[in-house]
């Protein structure tokens, strides 16, 4: 879990993640230079839970945050967690025993619910959930995997080269597509996360930047697809759109939202 003044949500998702129901992992959060109550917030953790461990990662930008935590993992497994976002408390037990299925997975995520907690619940993300479509996704767009809901071999991603800087704001992108030459990726069909949507703010240009950067990763990895396959991925998009809606409450009902604060949020639907 990286982290830069994350004072206002980190302790909700660092209680998401401590109250899962597989209980064998390590929680490391690495601070990016936080100036606000970040790390005091994190100690107190820390303290409470041993499985919690706090690293800091002087040099700025998430890549470098997010491999200092690849590198102290002693677990051969990593889930990646933003600071932000709240677990469903079976995310990890789901994707382990997924993963534990089918031992050629390199990389696995799930769908998410999206909040805006100004305005309200958005349309869900339901990334196409096998090998073949996601990897249509990671050609041609939208990106196939919620970055808080994946989880991948960790000596896979070291062997990949971890995440590297090169693509401005698309380092996680480009850490999937180098590991999607080494194995099967999958989503699980249920939402395993909630996404907290926040319009990048560091500076102006940030969405141009990673939509330009993002293109550039594309083209540098894959080859285009081709009509069949366009045609292929908006005919499964649309009939996963409709399990998504359906698998809303049944993932989350109203206690669990309630638990994490985000009933209220939940109630204001903008589909």
């Amino acid at each position: 879990m990286p982290t830069r003044n994350g004072e206002k949500t980190i302790a909700r998702a660092i209680d998401s993640v401590l109250g899962q129901t597989w209980r064998d992992f390590e929680l490391l959060v690495v601070d990016n230079g936080s100036t606000d109550g970040t790390v005091e917030i994190v100690r107190a953790e820390e303290r409470r839970d041993p499985r919690v461990r706090l690293l800091s990662e002087p040099r700025p930008g998430a890549p470098h945050a997010r491999n200092r935590g690849l590198a102290a993992a002693r677990f051969p497994w990593i889930a990646v967690h933003d600071d932000d976002d709240v677990s469903h408390p079976e995310r990890f037990a789901a994707l382990i025993e997924r993963a534990r299925r089918d031992p050629r997975l390199v990389l696995l995520g799930s769908w998410a619910l999206v909040i805006d907690e100004d305005e309200g619940m958005r349309e869900p993300l339901h990334h196409a959930t096998h090998d073949r479509l996601i990897r249509i996704q990671l050609r041609q767009g939208p990106c196939p995997f919620v970055a808080s809901t994946t989880l991948f071999r960790r000596e896979d991603a070291l062997a990949a080269g971890g995440y590297l800087d090169r693509f401005a704001h698309a380092d996680d992108y480009c850490l999937w597509a180098r590991l999607a030459a080494r194995g099967r990726m999958a989503n699980l069909p249920r939402h395993l996360l909630v996404y907290r949507h926040r319009e990048p703010d560091r500076r102006p240009e940030y969405a141009r930047e990673q939509r330009e950067a993002t293109v550039a990763l594309m083209a540098h990895y894959f080859r285009p697809t081709s009509r069949l396959e366009d045609h292929l991925l908006r005919l499964v998009d649309r009939i996963d759109a409709r399990r998504a809606r359906g698998r809303i409450d049944r993932d989350w009902p109203p206690a669990l939202l309630a638990r994490f604060g985000l009933a209220d949020v939940a109630a204001r639907r903008r589909f």
